[in-house]
């Protein structure tokens, strides 16, 4: 009897294989500093994500290929959460520097470590 199509091993593999190429395309994207589609990447990491949650019939003890392609999926994730990291500790910074410029332009020096008086005599 087959399995039912919800638990079929193949919309497993193919729920990976989607999970791959979007790691792939992001991991390339975020190394090119193009995050124009990170949205879109999240969407379908997502989506297969919730696939491979549903019993899919997969079973790498019965595929020998399927161990070593979680080992490569999980290398492939550990990559993409390191170039996120970058990209959240860049746009941290940029906002940092944003938030002083914009602080330091509307301040007249009252409050500041050196006295407006600094200002005008230095």
């Amino acid at each position: 009897m087959e399995p039912p199509l919800s638990t079929s091993p193949e919309l497993g593999k193919a729920a990976l294989a989607r999970l791959e190429k979007a790691l792939d395309e992001e991991n390339e994207a975020l190394a090119n500093f193009n995050a124009s589609s990170i949205n879109e990447f999240s969407r379908i990491k997502t989506q297969c994500l919730l696939e491979l949650q549903r019993p899919a019939g997969l079973n790498p003890a019965q595929d020998p290929g399927l161990q070593t392609r979680l080992q490569a999926l999980q290398q492939k994730l550990e990559l993409n959460r390191w170039l996120l990291h970058l990209h959240l500790e860049a746009a941290k910074e940029v906002s940092a520097v944003i938030t002083a410029a914009i602080r330091d332009s509307e301040s007249d020096g009252t409050y500041s470590r050196y006295s407006g008086a600094a200002k005008v005599y230095g």
